[in-house]
């Protein structure tokens, strides 16, 4: 059964987001649980000073809220690029330098999606590739009715997830020394740092509604 709902109401750090959202698959689990979603992608920022590398996410489902978002800078030539793991053992995950993933756990009450491959025994994950064309694994999700998803989602209040005392953190190869920022200072000219700020944001919702058991999801403005 195929599910059609749309939000009218759903407050970022800056903007009113309106989301339409098509649900081609359910799976089931017992009960809502805590879920931690990671989300592992690049970032380029260019404008002023040059940073690129990987973000990962680190996204409480329940709480409707990030617990950190981490900056890994790389070097700023790609011949110079790392080789090998950056985490190990991160939640269960072994991730390397490219995004791609390992896991030797079997992602008990974690989600993790990536812009890499993803590996691992699957005995029971599931994984699979988004609208965006990033993959994803997972073992199993609480699923909400339609009405229970809303009433959940309106916890993005104004700020919630736009305040200043997210756990950012910009780390730089190799010591991984560095430094934490608010959301207001990702990156140092204004036109990215909003872009990124609108990133963030969307991405929480996306992972707020894959956690709940909408697999495939559109966001638009």
């Amino acid at each position: 059964m195929t599910l059609f709902i749309e939000l009218n109401r759903l407050k970022t750090s800056r903007s009113l987001v309106n989301i339409i959202f098509f649900c081609s698959c359910l799976i089931f689990s017992n009960k809502l649980q805590s879920i931690i979603f990671i989300d592992i992608d690049e970032f380029d920022f260019r404008n002023a000073v040059q940073k690129s590398g990987l973000r990962i996410c680190e996204f409480d489902t329940v709480g409707q809220k990030y617990n950190k978002i981490s900056y890994y800078n790389f070097p700023p030539t790609s011949k110079r690029k790392p080789t090998g793991d950056l985490l190990v053992n991160y939640y269960g995950l072994n991730i390397d330098y490219n995004g791609n993933v390992r896991f030797s756990s079997f992602l008990e009450n974690t989600i993790v999606r990536t812009k890499g491959t993803i590996e691992g025994e699957k005995n029971g994950v599931y994984i699979k590739k988004d609208d965006e064309d990033k993959n994803i694994a997972y073992k199993s999700l609480s699923i909400l009715s339609g009405a229970d998803l809303k009433n959940t989602l309106n916890r993005f209040e104004k700020g919630q997830y736009g305040k200043n005392d997210i756990n950012i953190s910009f780390l730089n190869y190799p010591s991984w020394s560095g430094q934490y920022v608010t959301l207001g200072q990702i990156s140092q000219d204004d036109q990215e740092n909003n872009n990124e700020r609108k990133i963030i944001g969307e991405l929480a919702t996306r992972m707020a509604f894959f956690s709940y058991g909408y697999l495939d999801s559109v966001v638009t403005r």
